[in-house]
């Protein structure tokens, strides 16, 4: 997953021809979220410091050998996710103010929030 579509770092070792082609994303919980690609994983680790903030650690995993090549690259990842999750936490942001406003009231989740609805029901 890159902004251009290009690969520059070999497959991690093992995948299959299917596997080459997914992402897959966990929900480890209390607080991981892991998303494993084709050529890396990538971590995000989520603090909760008060009710309205959150540290979260983003973190790239690439294979040893991929490193140890002289022309290795991983600003294509990086760069990428950098982008995806400031957005993503800009509408946070603007979920937690609608959230704390006196109007609101929760509503049902869609199908595609269903780890959302999964830690809900452990903090409730």
């Amino acid at each position: 997953m890159t902004f251009d579509g290009i690969r520059r770092r070999d497959y991690l070792p093992g995948l299959d021809a299917e596997q080459r082609s997914m992402v897959c994303y966990y929900a480890i919980y209390p607080n991981l979220l892991l998303s494993l690609h084709p050529d890396y994983m990538m971590t995000h680790a989520l603090w909760p410091k008060a009710a309205d903030r959150t540290e979260i650690i983003c973190e790239w995993h690439f294979h040893p050998r991929e490193m140890a090549k002289p022309d290795f690259q991983s600003e294509d990842a990086i760069e990428f996710w950098d982008q995806i999750n400031r957005e993503d936490w800009g509408i946070s942001e603007l979920s937690q103010l609608g959230i704390s406003s006196r109007a609101y009231a929760p509503g049902p989740y869609s199908k595609r929030e269903e780890l959302l609805h999964a830690f809900d029901r452990i903090v409730e």
